[in-house]
Parts: C-alpha cells; sequence; structure tokens
C-alpha cells in the first residue's frame, strides 16, 4: 500500500513539473510574440520605410515568330538588308518585368530580356531597363532611368498598331520612340486637356548589350526631348515632339569590336547601300560626329470599345534627311477574332548626302513602301496567335511575305 502510495506521489510530481516547464515556455513564446507584434507595429507605422505594404507584381512575355519569304531571283544580300532596316519580327523574344510600388504613389521598374541573339531556345536573361518613377502629386511627375532608357519611357506612343504590327517600322511607332537612348531624366506636366513631358538624356552610359545597341555604345553625347499631348474631343489624342541630339565617338580606329568606331573616309554613303528604311537615327550613329533634329506628329482616335485608327510622320535631319510615315488601323478584341491594317512609308533625301557616288545611283532607292495585315485569334486570355501578310516594295524589289507570331503573357 506504502509502494502505491509513493507510486501515485511520484507520477503527481513529475505531472506538476512538466505542467510548470510548459507554464515557462508559454510564458517565452508569449513574450517574443509580444516582441514580433511589437516590431510589426513600429514598422508599419514608420513613415520613412519606403516599401511598407509593398508587393512585387512580375509580368511576363514570350514572343515567337517566323515567316515565309517569296524571293524568286533576288539578290538575298539586298532583301536581307531592307528587311534588318524594317525589323522583321521573327525569332524568339522573352521579358519580364518587375514593378516594385514605392512611397505608396512611386513605382520602380525593373526589367531583363532575352532574343534570339542569346539562342531560340533558353537565352540568356540580360538587364533591360532600370526605371524609377515619382508621382509627386496627381498633374506633376518624375522619372529616372539610369540603365536602358528608351523614348516611348519619357513620352506617349499614339499608335493603334503598338505591339501588334509584323515589324518593328509598325509595331514600335515612330523611330525616335523605339531608340535606345542611354540614361534619361525627365519630367510630366499633366492637365485636364493633355499633357507636357520634357527630358535630357545622355547617350553612352547606360546602354545595353546586344547588337541592337552596339553603336549606341560607341558614341557619347546629350539629348533633349519634349512632348505635347492634347485631347482633342473623347477618345481622340493628337502629340506633336521632338528630339535634338548631339553624339560623337568615344574613341578612334578600325572598328574590330565593342567600344571602336572606324575613322576611315567612306566611299558611299551609308544610305545607297542598304534599304531607305533605315532613319536617320541609324545615320546618325553611322557617322556619330553629327546632330539629329527630329519633329513628328501622332493622331489616334477609338471608335468604339475595340477598334482604334490612326497614324503618324516624322521629319529626321542628319546627313541625310528622311520622312518616316504609318496609317494603321486595329480591332484588339480581348475575345473572339481580332485584326488590322497597316502602311507605311519612308523617303530619304540623298541631297545633302556626302561622298564620291554620284547622286543618281540612290535616287532608285530613295523611297520604301510596306503593307501589312493580319488576324489575331485569341486563344483564351493569355495567349494569342497572329497569322498575317507583309509586303515590302523597295525601289524595284519587291519582297511579299507570309508571317506567323504567337505571344504568350501572364
Amino acid at each position: 500500500m506504502e509502494l502505491l502510495w509513493r507510486f501515485q506521489n511520484h507520477e503527481i510530481e513529475i505531472l506538476k513539473r512538466l505542467q510548470r516547464e510548459a507554464f515557462s515556455d508559454l510564458m517565452k513564446l508569449r513574450e517574443r510574440q509580444d516582441k514580433t507584434e511589437r516590431m510589426l507595429a513600429f514598422f508599419s507605422s514608420t513613415k520613412g520605410n519606403p516599401f511598407q505594404e509593398s508587393s512585387t507584381h512580375i509580368k511576363g512575355e514570350v514572343d515567337l515568330g517566323g515567316a515565309l519569304l517569296f524571293l524568286g531571283e533576288r539578290n538575298f544580300s539586298q532583301v536581307h538588308n531592307i528587311l534588318d532596316a524594317i525589323g522583321m519580327r521573327t525569332g524568339a523574344h522573352t521579358r519580364f518585368t518587375f514593378q516594385t510600388p514605392v512611397r505608396q504613389k512611386d513605382t520602380l521598374v525593373t526589367e531583363f530580356v532575352a532574343s534570339q541573339t542569346n539562342g531560340v531556345v533558353g537565352g540568356t536573361l540580360s538587364l533591360g531597363k532600370v526605371l524609377y518613377l515619382a508621382n509627386i502629386t496627381d498633374w506633376f511627375s518624375l522619372i529616372a532611368i539610369p540603365v536602358g532608357a528608351i523614348g516611348k519611357d519619357l513620352g506617349t506612343v499614339l499608335n493603334p498598331s503598338q505591339d501588334h504590327g509584323l515589324t518593328d517600322f509598325s509595331a514600335l511607332g515612330p523611330p525616335v520612340f523605339s531608340q535606345p537612348l542611354g540614361c534619361a531624366a525627365g519630367i510630366t506636366l499633366q492637365g485636364l486637356k493633355g499633357s507636357a513631358s520634357m527630358a535630357e538624356l545622355v547617350s553612352g552610359f547606360g546602354a545595353q548589350s546586344g547588337p541592337e545597341n552596339d553603336r549606341e555604345a560607341n558614341v557619347y553625347g546629350f539629348s533633349t526631348f519634349a512632348q505635347l499631348l492634347i485631347h482633342l474631343a473623347q477618345g481622340t489624342r493628337l502629340s506633336l515632339y521632338g528630339l535634338h541630339r548631339n553624339t560623337r565617338p568615344l574613341t578612334k580606329g578600325w572598328k574590330q569590336g565593342t567600344h571602336v568606331i572606324s575613322n576611315l573616309p567612306s566611299e558611299y554613303p551609308s544610305g545607297c547601300d542598304t534599304s531607305r528604311g533605315m532613319s536617320s537615327l541609324d545615320a546618325t550613329h553611322n557617322n556619330p560626329s553629327n546632330s539629329l533634329k527630329s519633329v513628328g506628329l501622332m493622331l489616334e482616335s477609338e471608335v468604339d470599345d475595340s477598334m482604334r485608327i490612326g497614324g503618324w510622320f516624322e521629319y529626321q535631319k542628319t546627313e541625310l534627311r528622311s520622312l518616316n510615315w504609318a496609317v494603321s488601323i486595329i480591332d484588339d478584341s480581348d475575345n473572339g477574332l481580332g485584326w488590322g491594317f497597316s502602311v507605311g512609308g519612308s523617303t530619304m533625301s540623298s541631297a545633302t548626302l556626302l561622298g564620291t557616288v554620284p547622286q543618281t545611283e540612290c535616287e532608285n532607292k530613295s523611297m520604301q513602301l510596306q503593307l501589312e495585315a493580319f488576324l489575331k485569334l485569341n486563344l483564351g486570355k493569355r495567349c494569342s496567335l497572329q497569322p498575317g501578310f507583309l509586303c515590302v516594295v523597295d525601289g524595284q524589289t519587291r519582297i511579299p511575305a507570309l508571317m506567323l507570331r504567337s505571344r504568350w503573357h501572364f
């Protein structure tokens, strides 16, 4: 009996000890919880924390394209130059965009891109853009782009076929808005009837590596961009813009790699051996000590919820004088079937070309015209299939092509 009593008493002592230890552990956990709650309350109420309650939004886009060319007996090198000038959208292109809200009204954007230049499948992602947008008030904002600035980051593009066209010429709008410009800082004033934007740019800094930016990395200089956007009526907008740019070469010498530019005199004007669709911005890079003056006008009108019609033209003056223009109409329906049509062209004057080639050798290549038509098949909300037809006329050369694009975004 005594043994039974001792055994029960021992079990009671064990239970009491376990209870005390459990209570002690619970109190420690409670203290830690209180400390954590106080820290969270402190950081959530601190005004100096720029990332309070912020979450990064990730957007991705994969663009695949192919083309069937009908060349016949045409010169392949000439066809290649023409298609390269208009930017036929073929191959694989991937883009990831990270948007982080800062201080409630501001936005930090980081963009990574990969294209067919890094391999059609599994291309290496590279940093394409870093952008900070500060909305000071409802009508005043600042923008800073230390890496990868392009024209459309600094202003508004009025182009119905934006990102839908079969070529860069139609899909990117006026040349000023699609060219790499290095790093930039600008302001925007927003009003009830429109907006005004102005920016200063520095070339040679913040340009990304890649074939499309190699020439940008070889020059330095300062540029000024300005745009005025006016709301004429409901759904109709008009824009006037201009760019003044002065660039000079970083180095001199035979071009054997990055950051090297040839200082040898050119026997032929750069515009005579390539397509007339090449903009004067490219001509500025070919002769980088020159200045660029570019002015343009854009007009866009919304017919209904999904249909838009518009056009633009842009005049550029360097060693070459060019006029680029386009008119397009698009029905970008999210459900069912969409379609689009675009016609545009460019005229480049050889009157101011420097070189030994007679002007008559360039006259036959001074005009270019292109026509695009496509259907857009929406395969759900995030994927689309876009078959289309493209025809480019450059002097006596006509290049018809059937194209197929597929876009997937998430």
